[in-house]
Formats: C-alpha cells, structure tokens, sequence
C-alpha cells in the first residue's frame, strides 16, 4: 500500500507561497493537499483568507489543531468559482496516477473561476532520484522501506504539459529540487 500521506513535512515555507504572497495582495486561497497546514498558518498570518483541503486521513490527523482557517475534504467537490488562487506544494508528484494528477488541475482551474492564480511547486527527477530506497513504479519511484510513499519527478515540460489545457503559464523557475510554476486561468484557453 502506498501512504501519500507521509510525504507531509514541516520544513519552512516552500518558495512557491512566498512568491504568493509578494505577488498578490490578501485573497481567497485553496491550499490543495495541505498536509501538515505550514502553508495554511503562514498565509493567514499574512492576511490571506484560507480553506485546506485534503484527504479524509489526513484531515483526521490534523482535526487537533486549532486553525485559523476552514477545512475540505478531497471526497466532497470543490465549489467553483470560489477561490482567487490554488497553491498545489509539492503534491502532483506523490499522485501514481496521471489521470488523477489532471483531474486535480482540472479541479483547481473550476475552483478559481474565468481569471484566478495557480501556484504549484513540485519535485525534480533529480531530487526523487537521490533517494536511497526506491523502486521504478509507473512513471515515478516507490520511496521507503516499510511505509513507501509514491514520488514523481517533473520537467518542466511535462509541467507545463499538465496545466496547458486550464492554465495559461505565467512564470516557471526550476531550482535544483523543486520546480515552481505559477499559472493564470484564462477562459480562452
């Protein structure tokens, strides 16, 4: 069994929300796959007005805490057109299913509207292939001895690929370990 779930870490703030926040004033942000919320307490620190959204075990794991912001499950729809902007860290790469990573993007592009943001970052084939304990699965690698969590890593082209249909590219930028890409939703696409 693969435990997605695990991949959720708690180290700092990924460039991809900084760039966010200096990008666009306060607004409504979904934060998909929120894992362990440093994302979700850093923007509503900052002013911005944020829902979670993760999976049902997820969201169990983290019922604790006291949040400033509201909770959605990936078992109920997303509203559309009720958010300004997606962030999507560093979670189409533990996906094993290219059907459920469109379908994601999808989501995100009905979820912000006729003009909303997307900021994404994801993994590099070079970060996931470091890994000490992995095994070729799909188009990614199972990673971990006894709970292994599925990784994909992205080109950029494969990225942009992904988002073409629902998002218009606005800004790549590759680091060595992660690629962000921001992305405008645009009706005409």
């Amino acid at each position: 069994m693969i435990h997605s779930e695990n991949t959720a870490i708690n180290r700092g703030v990924a460039t991809s929300v900084k760039m966010l926040v200096e990008a666009l004033p306060p607004c409504i942000v979904l934060d998909y796959g929120a894992g362990r919320l440093r994302h979700a307490y850093f923007l509503s620190d900052k002013g911005f007005d944020v829902t979670v959204l993760d999976i049902p075990k997820q969201a169990k794991r983290m019922a604790y805490a006291e949040t400033p912001f509201s909770w959605q499950t990936n078992d109920h729809p997303v509203p559309p057109n009720a958010f300004d902007t997606v962030l999507l860290t560093f979670v189409l790469n533990v996906l094993d299913d290219k059907s459920i990573r469109e379908a994601i993007i999808e989501e995100c592009a009905l979820a912000v509207g006729s003009y909303g943001d997307i900021y994404i970052e994801v993994r590099t084939p070079q970060s996931v292939e470091q890994a000490k304990h992995k095994t070729p699965y799909k188009d990614g690698y199972l990673i971990g001895k006894h709970k292994p969590t599925f990784q994909k890593g992205f080109t950029e082209e494969e990225l942009m690929a992904l988002v073409a249909p629902w998002f218009v590219v606005e800004k790549i930028i590759t680091k060595h370990d992660s690629i962000i890409l921001v992305g405008k939703r645009d009706v005409y696409v």
